[in-house]
């Protein structure tokens, strides 16, 4: 057979393969962005401009970079600027709700209650989860937070059970146990200190103890001798982030709920809520095509002045004292456990251990910040003090 004759044959068989591939990538990165920000713009809805393949990725992190450098007031909880500072940008540009881009994938910002409302509680699979990173996909699996459909209904009806408030008050005694442990360490070390004083990082203690409650409580064995699976998965963490109610104590029942919500609130979730539409859908009165991510981002919601007042970035735990559907102008604007059909099955043991171990803290010290603490939180898929959290420990009875 002629030499050329199967050369040639080879090549227009790669061409055939090749050319709908290429016609399909050059539809994603050019048609598509340019037909979609068109439709957004007949309703109205403006965003920062497609950039060919990138999106608007680049810019977002040149300010992230230039917002790593910026060191808060140490009374100021507005850490926005710091942490996602393109949000705060876009929202004063374009309004709350606005259109951006992770590449040539189109994401619709929103910002009012209701539209959020609509999102999450809808149980028909039309937002599902947006599909992860691959980093944070390897580091989480696939457990309830990534999967959608009937391998999440699954998921959940296993685990449901394990979370019931009778079976989360019997880990009541041993998150106790566990705080009174660490608590003494402290004492001791008051003790040890002329001024009977100790200074601790209650950032790094806190989360040895969250780390050895989880495995008291669920595995039956201790911080320390899973010390070393804790670390490398905070490491890991790191890694994928660089790259991509009822327990009554008495005296102190009411209070430390609303201290913990409005905490909640100023210093909750970072990492935005998503949904990926699965159809053509109406949202708000907007027609959102499908493929489209709605991404809800808590921390600007939480500081939405029509919602929360005009003092929304003050820390007043008092709002929260007719409950959590009237601390603010609509009943769902803490979104802290989101809502609805996918809201965080761990809430109430979350709630339960903070309530158990701030009310024996309260209970045994006083405390101020350091003079060392640098206002710096950081996102680490979690929000965390880039420099610690030093404090001055004194005990309440000598």
């Amino acid at each position: 057979m002629d030499t050329t004759y199967v050369v040639g044959l080879i090549l227009g068989s790669i061409f055939v393969v090749l050319i709908p591939r290429i016609w399909s990538v050059l539809a994603s990165v050019l048609w598509r962005p340019y037909v979609i920000s068109k439709k957004f713009r007949e309703q109205g809805i403006e965003g920062p401009e497609y950039k060919l393949w990138v999106g608007s990725t680049e810019e977002i992190k040149r300010m992230k970079r230039e917002a790593q450098g910026i060191v808060l007031d140490i009374h100021s909880h507005d850490f926005t600027t710091r942490i996602l500072p393109h949000y705060p940008k876009w929202i004063s540009q374009y309004g709350g709700t606005f259109l951006f881009w992770f590449g040539p994938r189109p994401t619709l910002a929103i910002t009012n209650p209701d539209m959020v409302k609509q999102v999450l509680s809808n149980k028909f699979g039309f937002y599902a989860k947006n599909d992860p990173h691959p980093n944070i996909q390897a580091l989480l699996g696939k457990g309830l937070v990534l999967t959608n459909g009937q391998d999440w209904a699954r998921h959940r009806r296993v685990v449901n059970p394990a979370f019931t408030m009778d079976k989360l008050k019997m880990m009541t005694t041993k998150m106790a146990q566990i705080a009174r442990s660490m608590m003494e360490e402290w004492e001791t070390q008051m003790i040890q200190n002329e001024n009977k004083e100790a200074e601790v990082d209650l950032s790094l203690q806190f989360q040895e103890l969250t780390a050895d409650v989880i495995s008291h409580t669920a595995f039956g064995s201790s911080y320390k001798e899973g010390k070393e699976v804790f670390l490398a998965q905070k490491d890991l963490q790191i890694l994928a982030m660089n790259n991509i109610l009822n327990v009554q104590i008495p005296g102190f029942k009411s209070v430390v709920t609303m201290v913990l919500f409005e905490t909640l609130r100023l210093y909750g979730p970072v990492v935005q809520l998503q949904r990926k539409t699965a159809k053509d859908m109406e949202l708000g009165g907007l027609k959102i095509p499908r493929g489209t991510v709605v991404a809800m981002p808590i921390m600007m919601m939480h500081r939405d002045k029509v919602v929360w007042g005009a003092d929304a970035d003050k820390f007043d735990p008092s709002r929260f004292e007719n409950g959590v559907s009237r601390a603010a102008n609509h009943p769902n604007a803490l979104l802290s456990f989101s809502i609805g059909p996918r809201s965080c099955i761990g809430q109430n043991f979350a709630m339960l251990e903070a309530k158990t171990v701030v009310a024996m803290l309260l209970q045994r010290f006083s405390f101020t910040i350091s003079p060392k603490y640098v206002h710096a939180p950081n996102d680490v898929l979690t929000l965390q003090p880039k420099f610690g959290l030093p404090t001055v420990l004194k005990p309440l009875h000598v």
